[in-house]
Parts: C-alpha cells; sequence; structure tokens
C-alpha cells in the first residue's frame, strides 16, 4: 500500500527527542555530534530524567527546548513525553528520530541516509519508522529475533528498530498508533511501539546494505540470532524490567496463551542462574523472579528504583 498523501514532502521537518538522566557531558557530546551530522535535526528537545541544573543551563545555552518532567520517567515515559511535545506543534510529514544520550551516529552521514531512505520508501509504500538496525518478533513464542547478517538484503522488513539504530518515526503514524507506552518505564518500549505500528498497518524498515556497514563499525558481525528477552548479564533491576516488559508484551501480542508463562520462565531462570553462579546477593536474585510474576500480573511503571546513574 502506497502512502501519497504527503508524498512530496515539501517541508518535512526532522524533529529530534534526546532522553537523558544525570549526565551532562553525554548531553554535550550528543548535541555536538547532532550539530555536526550532514542532515541535523532541524528541531531538539532534550527531556532531562535527572532535572539538573547543569544540563539544564547547557541546553538552555544551545537555544534547544529543556523539558523537566520533575521525577525520573525512565526512558519510555521521558521519550513519550517529549514525542508527545513534539506532535502537538509536528506535521503530519514530520519525522521524530529518537536519542539516547550514549548512542551517538557512528558516521557524519548516518541520519541523512536514513532521513534521503525514509522519504524516497514513503512513495511506495505505508512506512511508520526506518532505522539502521532491528528484529523480528515470533508471535507465537512471545519473543524478539535478531536478523541473520544473510538477511539484511534489500529493504529489511522488522517489527522493531532498536533505540541505538537511530530510529525515525512518522509524525503521521504515530499520531495513529500512539507514542511510547510510558508506563513500561525501561525497556522494550521500542517493541511495543514497533509492534503496535505493525498493527496498525504500517511498515518498519531497514536499509539491508546501511544495516551491514553499521553492523561491521559496531563489530557486530557475524553473531548469530538469538532470542532478544534477556541478557543475564544485566544489573539486577534491568533484569527485572527486562524480564518484566517482555512478558508484557507477550501478555499484549502473543497469539499463544502459553507464551507469557514462556517468556517469564525462561527470563527468570537465566537470570537466576547468572547471579547463583556470580554470587549475587538473595535480594538480587529475587528481582528476576519479581520480575516474571509482575509481568505475569501486568504491574507495569517504576516499581523498582534504578540503584544507578545512567538514565
Amino acid at each position: 500500500m502506497s502512502d501519497t498523501s504527503d508524498s512530496a514532502m515539501d517541508g518535512a521537518l526532522l524533529w529530534a527527542v534526546l532522553v537523558t538522566y544525570r549526565r551532562p557531558d553525554h548531553v554535550r557530546a550528543m548535541l555536538t555530534t547532532l550539530s555536526t551530522q550532514t542532515r541535523a535535526p532541524d528541531r531538539l528537545v532534550v527531556v532531562d530524567n535527572g532535572s539538573g541544573a547543569d544540563v539544564r543551563a547547557l541546553v538552555e545555552r544551545t537555544g534547544v527546548t529543556y523539558v523537566d518532567p520533575g521525577e525520573n520517567l525512565g526512558p519510555a515515559g521521558g521519550f513519550a513525553l517529549g514525542m508527545t511535545k513534539v506532535l502537538a506543534e509536528a506535521g503530519p510529514q514530520d519525522w521524530i528520530l529518537l536519542v539516547d544520550d550514549d548512542d551517538p551516529p557512528r558516521s557524519r552521514d548516518a541520519l541523512a541516509t536514513l532521513w534521503s531512505y525514509g522519504r524516497r520508501m514513503c512513495q511506495s509504500a505505508k512506512v511508520g519508522a526506518v532505522g539502521l538496525h532491528g528484529g523480528d518478533y515470533d508471535y507465537r513464542r512471545g519473543v524478539f529475533r535478531r536478523f541473520e547478517d544473510a538477511e539484511l538484503d534489500g529493504d529489511v522488513d522488522v517489527c522493531v528498530i532498536a533505540g541505538g539504530a537511530h530510529p525515525l518515526y512518522r509524525c503521521r503514524a504515530l499520531r495513529e498508533a500512539g507514542v511510547m507506552d510510558a508506563s513500561l518505564f525501561f525497556g522494550f518500549e521500542e517493541g511495543d511501539l514497533g509492534l503496535r505500528l505493525r498493527a496498525a498497518g504500517y511498515r518498519l524498515l531497514v536499509p539491508g546494505e546501511a544495516a551491514m556497514r553499521w553492523r561491521a563499525q559496531s563489530g557486530h558481525l557475524g553473531i548469530p540470532s538469538a532470542n532478544v528477552h534477556t541478557d543475564p548479564a544485566k544489573a539486577p533491576w534491568r533484569r527485572y524490567y527486562s524480564i518484566r516488559n517482555s512478558t508484557i508484551l507477550a501478555r499484549r501480542y502473543a497469539k499463544t496463551w502459553w507464551a507469557p508463562l514462556y517468556v517469564a520462565t525462561g527470563g527468570a531462570a537465566k537470570g537466576l542462574w547468572h547471579m547463583v553462579r556470580t554470587g549475587r546477593s538473595p535480594s538480587a536474585i529475587f528481582l528476576a523472579v519479581r520480575g516474571a510474576v509482575d509481568g505475569l500480573l501486568g504491574r507495569r511503571g517504576r516499581t523498582i528504583n534504578p540503584l544507578t546513574s545512567t538514565k
């Protein structure tokens, strides 16, 4: 299905939303990196989950829009707030780039490549987002899967565009499918949004050649495909949200009744094994089990406070 109601794309703007938490040096470096892109964002909104005076002063000196939510909303809530602010002003033909403060573009033309690709693909397809890498979703088991290198050929349809892949979302698609689910707080918010866009009939596309270059630059070539729902090396609070939110997504989108249980028990088992093997405290081990239980019960929000200074 083509998407030609705004196919000319005349005057389209590239907005960017950057979410940070107590990392002014990262923000400073990212602002410089974005400004030196061959296709720099036209408008930039910084959501400061850490409510820091140093970040505010830095951002306001540059003329960038600063948003202080007054509390730590996590990446999911921060992006939801920033996207909502942009959508109040942006046109339907505009795009929104989501930026993590620690994931800079690896080349000066990274955004230009995606900007041109997205605009071109909109002439023949109903496109909701583009990015440099993404994953597939197994609706039967309720887990995401990384694409093999050999699968990155041509225009690749994905179910999720990862946060570090410079995802560009179309404003008209977001107005239909909604922004990030703030209640997820941390983790898998991109997956939830991607699956909602797909359900609304939009395609999420990755240019295979550019994706392979990104993998080569990142040292990610040759890594076998795997389910992406838990990482046993994560900090306990991160693992909690990973298990909880991947289970919540399985409840929402999986096509089998047992998928949420599969995701919850698999994630908890991996987390428990890693923490026992590395001698973690009983309280840390408990978080893996709690993540599975909270996911199965559908508990959302900031239920665990991150014990870290990162976002």
